[in-house]
Formats: C-alpha cells, sequence, structure tokens
C-alpha cells in the first residue's frame, strides 16, 4: 500500500544491512523507505538472513539544483578515508548509485513493490586489514550527519579452518555408518570379482594370463580405495570421536 503524499518536509529512513556471500565476502543493502515498517517488511521479505548495521538514518531530501525534476540522494564512493583499508574492495552495484524520491514515494503503487535499494559489494583479500571502518558521504539529504558507515571485522584463515574441521568432525560423526556400510559393499563385491576371476580360470586356463590381469585391475581399482578409506576413518577415529551406526 502507498503511504501518502510528500512535502518538503516529509521526513524518510534508511537502513544499511548486510548479507553474507562468502568468507569476508558482503553485499550491503541500502534502503529507504517513509517508515520503519516498510523497511522491516522489506527485510524480511527480500533479505530474511541479512544482519542490519550500524547505519540507520532520518533524512530529508533537498533540492540539489533548481533544474532536476527530481530530488534524490546519492552515495559518494570516491572520498579520501580517515582510517586504513587495504585489502578491503567497496564496489556499488551501480554507478551513480542515487535513490530517488519519487520511487520511494511509489512504494506500494503499480510497478513499485519494494522500496527502492543500492547495493554495494563487500570483499577482503587475505591480508586486508583486520577492521574496516569505511565512510560513504551522502548528498541531496537533509541530516545531522551526512554519512553511512560500512563495518565489517577480517575473518582469519586459522579460524575458518577450525571451524572447517569441526564441521567435518560433525560430518564424519553422523555419517560414519553409512560410510562403513559402503566399505562392506565393495568390499563384498570385490570377493565377488574373485571368485568369479577362480572359477573362470580354473575351467579356462589358456586364458590365466588374462585372467590375473584383470585380477590385478580389480585389486588396484578397489582394494586400494578401500584400503585408504579404512586408514581415514582410523584417523577420524584418533580425535576421539564415537562412530556408531
Amino acid at each position: 500500500m502507498a503511504t501518502g503524499g510528500s512535502g518538503s518536509d516529509t521526513e524518510y529512513k534508511g537502513w544499511l544491512f548486510y548479507e553474507e556471500k562468502g568468507l569476508n565476502e558482503y553485499v550491503a543493502i541500502f534502503t529507504v523507505a517513509k517508515d520503519r515498517g516498510t523497511l522491516d517488511d522489506y527485510k524480511r521479505r527480500k533479505h530474511p538472513k541479512a544482519a542490519k548495521g550500524v547505519s540507520a538514518i532520518r533524512f530529508r531530501f533537498v533540492q540539489q539544483d533548481s533544474t532536476l525534476r527530481d530530488e534524490y540522494m546519492e552515495l559518494k564512493f570516491d572520498t579520501p578515508q580517515d582510517e586504513p583499508t587495504t585489502g578491503w574492495i567497496i564496489k556499488p552495484h551501480t554507478v551513480p548509485c542515487r535513490i530517488f524520491r519519487r520511487d520511494v514515494d511509489k512504494f506500494g503503487t503499480p510497478g513499485y513493490p519494494d522500496p527502492p535499494s543500492c547495493s554495494i559489494s563487500v570483499h577482503a583479500i587475505p591480508d586486508a586489514v583486520l577492521r574496516l571502518r569505511y565512510t560513504i558521504p551522502v548528498e541531496g539529504v537533509d541530516m545531522g550527519i551526512h554519512i553511512l558507515l560500512i563495518s565489517k571485522t577480517l575473518i582469519r584463515a586459522l579460524l575458518c579452518s577450525h571451524y572447517a574441521y569441526a564441521f567435518g568432525a560433525y560430518y564424519a560423526q553422523n555419517y560414519a555408518g553409512i560410510i562403513r556400510q559402503g566399505l562392506m559393499a565393495v568390499a563384498r563385491a570385490v570377493v565377488t570379482i574373485q571368485r568369479k576371476c577362480q572359477i573362470l580360470i580354473a575351467s579356462n586356463c589358456w586364458k590365466k594370463l588374462e585372467f590375473f590381469r584383470l585380477l590385478l585391475s580389480v585389486h588396484k581399482h578397489l582394494v586400494g580405495p578401500i584400503c585408504s578409506i579404512q586408514t581415514l576413518v582410523k584417523r577420524l577415529k584418533f580425535t576421539g570421536l564415537n562412530y556408531s551406526s
């Protein structure tokens, strides 16, 4: 539902929140509406897993140029930073990064099911500075503080390795029974093939060499992997996990 008309004194609200896309990789989404309920609903419907950032602003649009037909706010990404951002890459999905007042006012009318927003990619390389505080000046608005703040902390590889190990241990603990069943099935297949080969060799002595090669192939392609998997399971047991099927 549309929220009604707007005058020069109409106050708008903007939120910045983050969606995690991977290790040290996010999309920051800045969206604008007339009320907090609209922003809450938009986040719930479109970005349910997103985390709210520290930047929530209240503002009024101001006319930047008397020749312009529409008022808009613009996020500026070409300004010097007070704190180091080495190793962090911040890139808006659209340039210039603008939100028009008319699009905010038309929310809820046909063709405008969602409030307008701007998306910003935030990515860090492994040796980036630990903490990112990236300020984004905002033009075209009247508010107390004319900046947005992107704030993230680098996740170190060592911490990720810990989580990867924990996940692997959990997976092994819960699926060890399935692994054991698979090993037994493969082992039974090997025994069956060996017996068939022995029967064929006994009945066709002149093909002994051919079937001997076949038997070696069976050992190469089946027995070897079985031993490798068994060794892996033994190593996992060494961690003290209980592998009851």
